[in-house]
């Protein structure tokens, strides 16, 4: 198998992953976008994030983070607060409510996870993690 089959593979099964989490969250919440269900992923695993560390990870511009942003402390999922270390910086992170929905989601993956990993072996099992955990540190090294 040539490197081009290779990478059409891979990005074949990369796109089948991702479009199963789209159509589970799509199922699941019908309230949040994508990127707003994203977002709660994403500063639930950091605890917060400022605006511009926000609009950097989703590659999109501030004022368009701040709308998303916005819309979820509207419906109660997130809180602006002030660092501790510099008040001048304004942190993002998630309300009582956006952290039930967090924790809750993160069951749910668990859930969906077992039940497309279960027929794996534990060494199948060893193997796909360390294939994943290998593709996460080229694609973060880029």
């Amino acid at each position: 198998m040539n490197l081009d089959e290779r990478i059409n593979i891979a990005e074949r099964i990369l796109t089948d992953f991702v479009e199963i989490i789209f159509e589970h969250v799509s199922e699941v919440d019908k309230d949040f976008s994508i990127e707003e269900h994203f977002l709660i992923e994403l500063i639930g695993q950091r605890e917060s994030a400022t605006m511009s560390e926000l609009a950097s990870f989703f590659s999109t511009p501030p004022t368009t983070m701040t709308s998303i942003v916005n819309r979820l402390i509207e419906k109660g999922y997130l809180s602006r607060c002030r660092s501790e270390k510099d008040r001048r910086v304004v942190l993002i992170s998630l309300s009582a409510k956006g952290e039930e929905y967090y924790r809750n989601h993160k069951q749910e993956y668990k859930g969906i996870f077992k039940k497309y990993l279960f027929n794996l072996s534990e060494e199948e099992l060893k193997k796909t993690s360390q294939l994943l955990a290998k593709v996460k540190k080229a694609l973060l090294n880029k």
